[in-house]
């Protein structure tokens, strides 16, 4: 078994900043988020799932990433 991904494992993966990923953790939008001391750790299984939505959702529009993003869905 893998060990669980780091803040910079996921902003490579998700190819954004470590500070976007610090700040959606913070906000609850990423899944499988939990803190070792004081260091944020992600349960790999639920990256991966979560990049694949997203990667799903660039050809097929069935789900909504407004979550992520922080917009009002109505």
């Amino acid at each position: 078994m893998k060990p669980d991904l780091t803040v910079y494992d996921v902003a490579k993966l998700m190819g954004v900043h470590p500070a976007t990923v610090r700040r959606l953790t913070r906000a609850g939008r990423l899944p499988g988020a939990y803190k070792v001391g004081h260091l944020w750790r992600f349960a790999r299984e639920a990256i991966q799932e979560l990049r694949g939505q997203i990667i799903r959702s660039t050809y097929h529009a069935d789900i909504d990433l407004s979550s992520l993003r922080g917009e009002e869905v109505e």
